[in-house]
């Protein structure tokens, strides 16, 4: 169903979309009423690992001082590095809910060999 404000949430996005697609590998959310910081891994219906993160810094001094996430995707190594970094600060955030490492199983149709 809709959520009350006729909008989807979060889990009507799960539920209707993002389970159903084996290509389905990553969803990256931001922008809630509140600061935020979050990471659900999930399978989906075909099996496959779905990585569902969620960065919001706009209640942060300033607007959130620039902090934005940076995913550094390595298929060789079948990771990806996520850091989160201000160019307005100069600064990463180090803690393990801005700086951590997820893992990766590509499929062909994800990147090239």
């Amino acid at each position: 169903g809709v959520g009350p404000g006729g909008d989807n949430d979060g889990e009507d996005l799960w539920q209707k979309l993002v389970s159903r697609h084996a290509n389905m590998a990553f969803v990256v959310s931001g922008h809630v009423l509140n600061d935020g910081l979050g990471l659900l891994s999930s399978q989906g219906r075909s099996g496959r690992t779905v990585h569902q993160m969620l960065a919001n810094y706009q209640m942060k001094n300033q607007g959130g001082d620039g902090y934005l996430r940076l995913l550094e995707f390595l298929p060789g190594n079948r990771r990806i590095q996520v850091k989160t970094y201000s160019p307005y600060r100069n600064r990463y955030k180090t803690d393990p809910q801005n700086q951590f490492v997820l893992e990766w199983k590509p499929e062909k149709a994800d990147h090239e060999e």
